[in-house]
């Protein structure tokens, strides 16, 4: 996808309660490749929102 563009999201949380762990949102990654630039937006179960991006590639991080 290139350009501009708009998405659009309807979601509900299930079930009692606030488990600060549960979230959902949105990603965009310029490709699947590990540390490609990506853009997430997300929303917790507690309410909070998060803007995080990567406008750059990253170099792959080697596990020892």
């Amino acid at each position: 996808m290139k350009g501009d563009f708009i998405v659009q999201s309807q979601f509900q949380f299930l079930g009692e309660g606030h488990d600060a762990h549960r979230k959902t949102g949105i990603m965009f990654r310029g490709s699947v490749s590990e540390g490609s630039p990506m853009v997430a937006c997300t929303v917790h179960g507690d309410g909070l929102t998060s803007l995080q991006f990567r406008s750059v590639e990253e170099a792959a991080k080697k596990c020892a």
